[in-house]
């Protein structure tokens, strides 16, 4: 698999959330039916390179990453 690099001064965020294993069918589901709508508003950013977000199975954890150039940040 190969990927377009990142620019050098680009900023990422990554967040990442806990949660009970027993859960992962509600945790899945939450993040498919936030990404309904939270995809459509953030690909309008600009800037944007890319933006990921999946709980995890097999590890009670669940991560979103979004990347972009600096240039574009609001400080």
């Amino acid at each position: 698999m190969t990927a377009d690099p990142i620019p050098p001064a680009a900023v990422v965020r990554v967040s990442r959330g806990n949660f009970d294993p027993a859960r992962f069918p509600e945790v899945h589901e939450m993040t498919v039916a936030t990404g309904r709508y939270l995809i459509p508003a953030i690909t309008k950013l600009p800037g944007l390179i890319s933006y990921y977000a999946a709980p995890r199975p097999t590890a009670p954890w669940s991560m979103s990453a979004s990347g972009s150039p600096a240039s574009t940040q609001t400080r």
